[in-house]
């Protein structure tokens, strides 16, 4: 997956502090936050925004943000099935 980097021309794209890439319309974001430590994850597309990640490094960063996405797939996965598996009912309150 090919992240693009905010990095000044002339200048070693891992010296940026904004990576992106964009894949089927959605966009995941890896960077940092002025006065604060640390790599953030976000992605409009999943409601994720400015989530603090462990990691130290970007690799880390990408790796971290990898697991978070997948976790969130999944949860939307097994709703989805249940939602379209079960049959409905409607009850009160």
């Amino acid at each position: 997956m090919k992240f693009i980097s905010n990095s000044s021309y002339g200048k070693p794209v891992e010296t940026g502090t904004i990576f992106y890439t964009t894949m089927n319309g959605i966009t995941v974001t890896i960077h940092r936050i002025i006065h604060l430590d640390g790599w953030f994850l976000s992605c409009a597309q999943f409601q994720i925004d400015d989530q603090k990640l462990k990691a130290e490094s970007l690799p880390g960063a990408i790796e971290e943000s990898k697991e978070i996405l997948e976790e969130y797939v999944k949860n939307v996965n097994d709703f989805i099935n249940r939602y379209t598996s079960e049959p409905w009912e409607i009850s009160r309150h």
